[in-house]
């Protein structure tokens, strides 16, 4: 594992004009660093002009998890909840009590 990550994005030559995302990238990169969020700092971001232009940005390397794994997490969680739930209320109205649906 390296200490940066490079992130380069389509050539505006490919008809995918990426610049408006790219900047949008940026702002919330440096807005979300300065209200204390833990993510990858922006080291450097530019522009390769060669025979196409390639914009590049590069943000120093934070050990996490994959996002694929966090969401499949997530979903077996609401899942395991929403089972309980419904299990926990069918058993409330079973012997007369009230429970407020709390987890949706």
């Amino acid at each position: 594992m390296g200490e940066y990550v490079v992130k380069i994005y389509a050539p505006k030559e490919s008809g995918m004009d990426q610049t408006q995302s790219r900047q949008t990238e940026l702002f919330a990169a440096n807005f979300a660093e300065k209200a204390g969020a833990a993510i990858p700092s922006v080291v450097a971001c530019g522009e390769i002009c060669d025979t196409y232009s390639f914009a590049y940005m590069i943000m120093k390397y934070i050990k996490g998890r994959e996002l694929g794994e966090v969401l499949a997490n997530i979903m077996k969680w609401k899942s395991f909840t929403k089972g309980f739930c419904n299990c926990s209320n069918h058993f409330v109205k079973t012997t007369n009590f009230y429970l407020p649906n709390t987890i949706t």
